[in-house]
């Protein structure tokens, strides 16, 4: 949110600056209300685009031998301790956050009031007159707001100057109403940038010169009533007859204009600035960006069989969870290396070796649980372990909170329960990127075995693991 209103700020500064300094006294004025609001608009938007440019990474690097650390796992098991699953989706920026939102609030709230009264005096009874409809009111001077124009009680019944008529029915005729909507709303959400009140005010100026070049051709008798018409103030978000400072508007009316050539050169020059300062801007949130590489090893394999459980072996399960897994990451745009593709027996070290050689963002083993149901009848659920070393230096260990970050996504939506363990596995603690093994459940009960083979619960669990990934990796 801070980068937003960053970019947003030195975008309306710079345009701001091309206005006051190019713009502002040439008397181009229809061109200046739509530089002013279109430019207001783009302030917004642009910083929301980013374009993602994703860079090709291919690497071919063989696999080769290996072997099986079922024994270093199930001696693991024995002094396993639980870790607490630790939700990391809390930002530093909640405060700013905070403070943004109350504003956003107050100012929604002020916007909804204003809009209340103007509504307020519509829904009063009024006199139809060229178009426009005049409807008495308390206020000390008159404004309009679309086609109704608002008059002070006490001049209801006097001569109103026509260049008056004419002044507000130009508000009327060309939607300065809306103008000043849009405006309101835009500086409701981008409140925070001080440039936004800047060119809200000088859309509010804007207006009053167009009204001012239109109705003020003779330019004494005008500056007349100008100044007999300007005490008092209309209510916010309505075009007034004196709503912008009286000094500003007189040294306009009496500014010459310069030629047509001069107006075309400075608009030109500009626009030209502006279009480089929004090429430039999007060019800021332009990211070449490097797909995630998540590393998947499926554990044992070939002579190693793992846990069997009947006619149910873990590496054949684990193996067919990890193309599943791969196949939804790499739809996603994740670059996937798996160690093994096929029933092949890879030695413990030669995984760790091959691993270490890719640049990988997350190394994940998947293995299945087993503990004899004589034991453990009734034991179930996924477990998540980490390395011992992780675990020391918590607080600071980057390897550490994005596994942690892992566990809290897949927590969050995982139906059964599921354990954060550490432990001193090879894989884990000897491998260059974050790393965890998941025991994705328990074949020796019957009930979960049953699930873990099943087609509809293999791509809803791969599913919610793929998923997971992603949103760690984000």
């Amino acid at each position: 949110m801070i980068e937003y209103f960053i970019h947003s700020t030195l975008f309306l500064g710079t345009v701001y600056l091309i206005y006051q300094l190019m713009l502002k006294n040439t008397k181009a004025f229809q061109f200046n209300r739509i530089f002013l609001l279109t430019t207001f608009l783009l302030t917004l938007i642009l910083p929301l685009i980013e374009f993602e440019i994703q860079a090709n990474d291919e690497l071919g690097l063989p696999l080769g031998e290996s072997t099986n650390f079922f024994k270093d796992k199930q001696k693991a098991i024995e002094n396993q301790k639980t870790v607490e699953v630790v939700d990391t989706s809390h930002s530093p920026l909640l405060s700013f956050q905070n403070i943004y939102l109350l504003g956003l609030l107050l100012l929604s709230a002020r916007f909804i009031f204003r809009l209340f009264n103007l509504i307020q005096l519509i829904n009063k009874k009024g006199t139809k007159k060229n178009g426009l409809v005049f409807i008495s009111t308390k206020e000390e001077t008159v404004f309009s707001f679309f086609n109704y124009i608002f008059i002070p009680k006490k001049d209801i019944e006097s001569t109103i100057p026509a260049e008056l008529i004419e002044h507000e029915k130009v508000h009327a005729i060309q939607l300065h109403s809306l103008d000043l909507i849009i405006s309101e709303l835009a500086s409701i959400i981008a409140w925070i940038n001080p440039f936004v009140w800047m060119m809200k005010r000088s859309i509010e100026q804007n207006h009053e010169f167009i009204a001012d070049d239109k109705v003020g051709k003779e330019k004494e008798a005008y500056c007349s009533i100008l100044l007999n018409s300007s005490k008092g103030k209309q209510l916010p978000m309505s075009s007034g007859f004196s709503y912008q400072s009286l000094k500003k508007r007189i040294k306009m009316i009496y500014r010459n204009k310069p030629s047509k050539q001069k107006i075309m050169k400075k608009v030109s020059i500009a626009l030209t600035i502006t279009i480089i300062a929004v090429v430039f801007s999007s060019f800021q949130n332009i990211h070449l960006i490097k797909p995630y590489t998540v590393i998947i090893d499926a554990g044992h394999g070939g002579k190693d069989k793992g846990a069997i459980s009947e006619t149910v072996y873990e590496a054949d399960l684990s193996l067919l969870y990890a193309q599943l897994i791969s196949k939804k990451l790499e739809a996603k745009g994740i670059k996937v290396i798996q160690l093994r593709e096929n029933d092949q027996f890879i030695e413990l070290n030669e995984r760790v070796r091959l691993a270490n050689q890719y640049n990988a963002d997350l190394l994940l083993s998947l293995h299945l649980n087993y503990i004899p149901p004589s034991q453990f009848p009734n034991k179930k659920g996924m477990e998540l372990y980490i390395s011992n070393k992780y675990i020391q230096g918590s607080d600071t260990n980057y390897r550490y909170k994005k596994i942690m970050n892992l566990a809290s996504v897949l927590n969050q939506n995982y139906e059964g329960e599921l354990k954060v363990l550490p432990a001193p596995f090879t894989i884990l603690r000897e491998s260059n990127c974050a790393s965890a093994l998941i025991e994705l459940g328990f074949i020796s009960n019957e009930e979960e075995k049953a699930k873990l083979v099943s087609q509809d619960y293999q791509d809803e669990l791969s599913t919610l693991i793929a998923e997971s990934i992603v949103n760690s990796l984000d």
